[in-house]
């Protein structure tokens, strides 16, 4: 299985008490080297690892800093962060015109808040100053007394300053004499790498996907097509619109229909740009086979038993396949951020869909291990076995001709 580990570096914020109240996340590369790719690609990396690892493995309950280039200022990039616990980071590369400044204007509205990273003085600054909430100044970039001078004129703003690369105490001393609120440092702790694995989707549906989305019309039974055959797409699409569900958006999100519809055209572009990022990979044809009989075989029994709920078995059943996907245990796997309607329907055996799903894996690995003939009067679980295989099959043998 081609690799899917990914690393997000996590390095935390203290108060004046010294007590943690968020983290920055960082890129860190596993094969690309950092200086090839450009701020906005490093953050799509970090956007992505972040929703495959889990905000809440990530940072628990406290607040995310994300750094940010042009393109997420500019609403090119699809952040999928909860804005109430967000803190948006402005590079201190980014070049600030009247688009930058209307930017930063909409997702202070949208309820995130504004930091200016590495901030030096510059002509018109106070623009940017009136928009944002934190100021971070560089302790090592400037002398005491320049660090001194700056954060006075920061402080006719209103802002609060956070004091970053921090690496002595005197350093941290001279800070805290100078009333600063927060600090991040060595001195404190250095960044910590967070691994986790990600469902990674064939350079066939990428681009096929990226063909529909991207044109002037969306055919929402198009897209749903491709998504029957993308595992991946699907847990990034439920991923992407559980996000917002959790936060503010009351409607449940329990089948692909009901993400597509609720994250709207646009951002199913930003959403596939995020995706066309990063680089393109295929999951082993054996899991993919294992995952899409799967789903099948749920979505036939539960229309033919007539369960409550059946629109929902096909993607409970991907969900369920985590684990074969990507190599997670399956704790991992059920901690997706997912709606709990769903993450219950394709792990919990009690639910009317979950015991389907547990009956479906549980007849699957006993079909790997048994070496008898079928029998002469095949099960509704045979039967729905022998058509979803070779539902998926052809599909399968085709993704295995695309490069990786």
């Amino acid at each position: 299985m081609p690799t899917a580990e990914l690393v997000v570096a996590r390095q935390p914020i203290f108060d004046a008490g010294l007590e943690i109240i968020g983290y920055e996340l960082l890129y860190r590369p596993l094969q690309i080297p950092a200086g090839s790719l450009s701020g906005d690609q490093m953050t799509a990396h970090v956007l992505l690892g972040t929703q495959s690892i889990g905000i809440d493995n990530l940072v628990g309950d406290k607040v995310i800093f994300c750094n940010a280039d042009r393109g997420v200022l500019l609403g090119e990039i699809e952040l999928g962060l909860p804005p109430e616990r967000t803190v948006i980071e402005v590079l201190e590369t980014v070049q600030v015109d009247d688009a930058v400044l209307a930017g930063c204007r909409r997702l202070v509205e949208a309820g995130f808040v504004l930091a200016l990273d590495d901030f030096l003085w510059f002509d018109g600054a106070e623009e940017l100053l009136e928009l944002a909430t934190i100021v971070k100044l560089d302790v090592l970039s400037i002398s005491r007394d320049e660090l001194a001078d700056l954060a006075k004129r920061c402080r006719r703003f209103g802002v609060q300053l956070l004091a970053e690369k921090v690496e002595t105490e005197e350093q941290l001393a001279f800070c805290q004499a100078l009333g600063f609120e927060y600090f991040q440092g060595y001195v404190l702790q250095r960044p910590q790498h967070v691994t986790g694995h990600e469902v990674l989707s064939s350079q066939l549906g990428r681009i096929e996907l990226a063909a529909m989305v991207l044109s002037k019309e969306l055919e929402l039974d198009q897209f749903m097509a491709i998504l029957e055959h993308e595992p991946g797409l699907v847990v990034h699409l439920l991923q992407l619109a559980s996000l917002g569900a959790q936060h503010g958006i009351r409607r449940p999100i329990r089948n692909t229909r009901d993400a597509l519809v609720l994250l709207g055209t646009r951002r199913l572009q930003r959403w596939v740009s995020l995706l066309l990022m990063r680089d393109a990979g295929n999951i082993a044809p054996d899991a993919m086979t294992t995952a899409l009989v799967r789903a099948r075989m749920c979505e036939l029994l539960a229309r033919r038993r007539r369960l409550p709920g059946a629109e929902q078995a096909f993607v409970a059943a991907i969900v369920s396949c985590i684990d074969i996907l990507t190599g997670v245990s399956p704790d991992q796997a059920r901690s997706l951020e997912i709606d709990a309607d769903l993450r219950s329907a394709a792990f919990d055996p009690t639910n009317p869909l979950g015991g389907l799903v547990s009956e479906v894996a549980v007849y699957q690995q006993q079909a790997l291990h048994e070496s008898e003939a079928p029998p002469s009067r095949p099960s509704d679980l045979d039967l729905a076995a022998a058509e979803a295989l070779s539902w998926a099959l052809p599909f399968v043998s085709s993704l295995e001709l695309v490069p990786a």
